[in-house]
């Protein structure tokens, strides 16, 4: 990015401006434009703006398409608004894939809290059969958040709001983390 110059940058911002995001396939296939991963990178986003600009322009669903192929710290942001308009159980389980599996090793500490708080108020997400494992899932990738408390906080809430108290328990998300009776002893 150091060798283009101003004038360079300037042009391919307003490139990517003009240019859609959704691009359509020889075969017809309507997709997001890939080169809108090239948002995920600092240095391209700090010397072309467009890119960051126009991936924030994008429905969640298109967001989750764009990080699946690049994940980045960048766009982990974006991952509890993604959760939160999931809107049927299969879709939850889609943007779950996509989006928060690839950047689980990218999740600051800060931001933990905000995307479980989204996937267990979203009943979409909170009761999607896949979801129970994602959750484990995402717990084995995010490494370097296992202890943090939020995924105790977590499993009392979607207990809290199970509408039966035989189905969506977590059960084996709460194992790993040692959940029992209310507190996490790990």
């Amino acid at each position: 990015m150091d060798a283009l110059n101003e004038t360079v940058c300037q042009q391919i911002g307003t490139y990517v401006e003009r240019r859609p995001a959704l691009v359509t396939s020889a075969s017809g296939a309507v997709a997001v434009d890939p080169l809108l991963t090239l948002a995920g990178v600092d240095a391209v986003r700090d010397r072309i703006p467009a890119f960051g600009s126009k991936f924030a322009e994008l429905l969640p669903g298109q967001q989750a398409g764009v990080i699946e192929r690049q994940p980045s710290a960048y766009f982990t942001d974006c991952l509890a608004p993604i959760l939160a308009a999931a809107g049927g159980w299969r879709t939850a389980e889609r943007l779950t894939t996509m989006a928060v599996i690839p950047c689980a090793h990218l999740i600051p500490p800060e931001q933990l809290a905000s995307i479980l708080t989204a996937w267990a108020e979203n009943p979409q997400c909170r009761e999607a059969s896949g979801m129970t494992d994602l959750a484990v899932t995402f717990w084995t990738q995010a490494t370097h958040l296992q202890f943090h408390p939020a995924w105790t906080a977590f499993v009392k809430r979607v207990r809290e709001l199970a509408l039966d108290p035989q189905w969506f328990q977590y059960e084996e998300l709460a194992a790993v983390i040692g959940y029992k009776d209310g507190t996490n002893v790990s």
